[in-house]
């Protein structure tokens, strides 16, 4: 019998290929821009630890940013090592691209008392990238949506007996609150609001994320 993060990953909340595709659009939404080529491969690989995961908030999925953390660093590292950088530099952009993996997942960030990367947001941010009925779909379809609903109902932010698409809209308002994302949007609209060249949108000072540039270490 497969397990729900098995699930999520093959037709879920995580299915490997759709979930990443929408990060991708989130991020450029939040950010007014693609990721870099690491950055692309965090977003790819950043959930494929919950394969075999019994559950998705628990003890387990929480666990999750570990795999692809760890594939990531080894992409990472061979990259660099083929681009010709040296032993040193290679460890250091690798860490550093496992950090930025490991940093998607908020519980996880605050676990270990470290701000989340910018990944995060984007992962968060992309369930406005699809229609809510084709992830209500797909979680129900999984199981996902029932825990879900369970500890929002725990939480106190959803009453008894709400439904799964009653969380979903609890969900997305609470998304839109969270300081992160409110933020960036507003930034997001500062930038389309003033005149910029080509040259100055893509170097535009409100959305500067340090420590994510191609292959960049943080400082």
């Amino acid at each position: 019998m497969l397990s729900i993060g098995t699930k999520s990953l093959l037709f879920g909340c995580h299915q490997f290929l759709w979930h990443p595709f929408t990060v991708l659009l989130a991020y450029r939404k939040l950010f007014r821009k693609w990721p870099d080529f690491y950055g692309a491969l965090c977003i790819l690989l950043h959930d494929v630890g919950y394969w075999g995961c019994a559950d998705i908030d628990g003890d387990a999925g929480k666990l999750h940013p570990l795999r692809g953390a760890q594939m990531v660093g080894k992409l990472v590292y061979r990259c660099e090592r083929w681009k010709g950088s040296p032993v040193v530099h290679s460890l250091l952009v690798s860490n550093h691209q496992i950090e930025r993996c490991l940093l998607h997942s908020s519980s996880y960030a605050r676990w270990h008392g470290r701000k989340p990367s910018d990944i995060c947001w984007a992962d968060k941010y992309c369930v406005f990238f699809e229609p809510d009925w084709f992830y209500l779909f797909r979680t129900g379809l999984s199981g996902e949506c029932e825990e879900f609903v369970a500890n929002a109902v725990k939480s106190g932010h959803v009453p008894p007996g709400a439904t799964n698409r009653e969380w979903q809209a609890w969900y997305k308002g609470y998304l839109l609150t969270r300081p992160e994302i409110s933020e960036l949007l507003r930034k997001n609209q500062a930038c389309v609001s003033t005149p910029h060249n080509e040259k100055n949108t893509r170097g535009c000072p409100h959305h500067s994320v340090p420590g994510t540039g191609c292959g960049s270490p943080k400082n």
